[in-house]
């Protein structure tokens, strides 16, 4: 009679033990992939990827985020030197003029969740 309450305080402290190491990490996935992710919580922080890149004048470049698709509409794309590359609403660099400029995109619901990527564009 008494193996029965030590049966069930073993299952007890193995549940306990399982909760305890689950890892709550918040982690990135598919980085630029076309699919969606299952939900983009206000605590997950928005990537860019590459941060950064070399491209010729006239050149162009996709730069790829981690927000889910149905966030995509959200993007808000900036180039801090325009000139020397214009960045579209998509994501899409285009290298203007010798020199090197920062591009930053953030979601319009969230404009405190940026990330950045450095753009070197040479002749």
């Amino acid at each position: 009679m008494r193996r029965q309450p030590l049966i069930i305080l073993a299952f007890a402290a193995a549940a306990v033990t399982a909760a305890c190491e689950t890892d709550l990490t918040p982690t990135i996935v598919h980085l630029g992939s076309s699919g969606a992710l299952a939900a983009f919580p206000v605590e997950s922080v928005l990537v860019v990827a590459p941060t950064f890149v070399t491209i010729a004048v006239g050149q162009s470049i996709q730069l790829q985020t981690n927000a889910p698709d149905t966030l995509r509409s959200q993007l808000q794309w900036f180039s801090q030197v325009p000139t020397i590359a214009s960045v579209s609403q998509t994501g899409v660099v285009t290298g203007g003029t010798p020199g090197t400029t920062i591009i930053t995109v953030r979601l319009s619901s969230d404009t405190l969740n940026s990330a950045a990527a450095t753009v070197q564009v040479v002749r």
